[in-house]
Formats: C-alpha cells, sequence, structure tokens
C-alpha cells in the first residue's frame, strides 16, 4: 500500500497490537484497511502538526512516547483513545521514531541519546533497554523493527548486533529490505503481531523473507 501516494509508509504510521495511529488526510477506504489488516482501532492524529507520525512516535503496548514537537492537546486525544499513557521525550531530537525500536521484550535505541533518555524509556514502556549502533549507524528505529513475535533489520548488521539485538528483544532477527533495496527497513513497513503492512515497492522475494520474520 501506499500513503500520500509514497511508498514509505512507516513515517506515516504507527502501531501496537490494540491501535494504529494514523495522519490526517486519508481517505476512509484507505483507513479502513489499514485497520483490517492489522486488526485494530484506529485514531487519526497529528504530532506537532505533522503528518509524520512513524516518525514523531515510538510505541508499545505499554506505553507510548512522543516527539517533543507534540502539542497538549494531541496527546490528551491520544491518551483518551488508547488508553495508554502517552510520555514525550525530553530530548534534542525530534524525530524519536528513527532512535528507537521497541516491542513489550525491549528495546534498542541510538547511541545519540543520553543516559536520562534511556532511563525515561525504559521507564514509560516498561522495558530493558539497550543502547547500540547497527553496521555503525546510530539510527536504531530506522535500522529495525520489531514486534513481539519477531524482528527485521538493516542487511549490514553483523552477526554478533544480530545476537545483540534478538537477546534485547527476545525475538528472531532477521536482515532485511523493504521497498525493491530499501534498507532502512522501518520507512517501509507498519507491523504489530498480528500482521504487517507494506510498501507497494516490496518486492515478492522481500514479502517472503518479512512474513518468515514476523511469523505472518
Amino acid at each position: 500500500m501506499n500513503v500520500y501516494r509514497n511508498p514509505n509508509i512507516g513515517i506515516f504510521l504507527r502501531s501496537n497490537d490494540s491501535h494504529v495511529l494514523i495522519p490526517q488526510g486519508l481517505s476512509k477506504n484507505k483507513v479502513n484497511i489499514i485497520k483490517k489488516y492489522l486488526d485494530v482501532s484506529s485514531l487519526t492524529i497529528s504530532i506537532g502538526g505533522s503528518h509524520l507520525i512513524g516518525a514523531l512516535t515510538v510505541m508499545n503496548n505499554n506505553a507510548i512516547m512522543v516527539s517533543k514537537l507534540a502539542e497538549g492537546y494531541e496527546i490528551k486525544k491520544i491518551e483518551k483513545q488508547t488508553g495508554l499513557n502517552v510520555v514525550k521525550l525530553e530530548s534534542k531530537f525530534t524525530a524519536i521514531g528513527n532512535l528507537i525500536a521497541v516491542n513489550d521484550k525491549g528495546a534498542i535505541v541510538s547511541t545519540l541519546l543520553t543516559e536520562k533518555n534511556v532511563k525515561q524509556i525504559s521507564e514509560s514502556l516498561q522495558v530493558t533497554v539497550k543502547k547500540m549502533n547497527i553496521s555503525s549507524i546510530n539510527l536504531a528505529g530506522a535500522l529495525i523493527n520489531a514486534t513481539n513475535k519477531g524482528a527485521i533489520v538493516h542487511p549490514g548488521i553483523t552477526k554478533k548486533e544480530i545476537e545483540i539485538v534478538s537477546e534485547v528483544l527476545k525475538v528472531n532477527v532477521e536482515p532485511a529490505t523493504v521497498n525493491s533495496g530499501t534498507p532502512y527497513v522501518s520507512s517501509g513497513i507498519t507491523a504489530n503481531s498480528k500482521n504487517i503492512l507494506v510498501g507497494n515497492q516490496t518486492s515478492g522475494p522481500e514479502l517472503h523473507i518479512l512474513s518468515k520474520a514476523f511469523g505472518i
């Protein structure tokens, strides 16, 4: 599928096992498709007035973290409709979705984040946190996409890094690409423990790998 005719759906959407956050302006038909395939309730929202929901949020089934750009009314709306605690990450970086990869079991976060950030992430999302680079790149959230059933990572990841990520997230980890070769895997996917949605440029062989990785 695509969002705003863009195959990089992961920068616009963010899901856990019960809710999906969707930017404003999508057709009712597209929203219904997203809800159906992920088997979740939907919430149409902005973050700091932006459509880039996936880039500006992180969520698991315990809580939601949002960029410091988020407005008070946006936070209140998300809390009311999801029933989850919504916490602003106190960081100078705003695209937190590119910095944090999380499921209900653990989180891998960018080395750009401070120890204070790590503590806030751990306490808010109720997970153990590991700060590390992936393939010498400090964008863990962009390079890893995880659910409670599996995870995919940038294809340049080392064997040792795979072992660490798997140990922290407590799931099987598979190197993969999306949208016909994009290694920044989170850009082209929205996933939860029930199903996955990918950008419409994702190839058949990539879909096979993704389905295997997430146990779908």
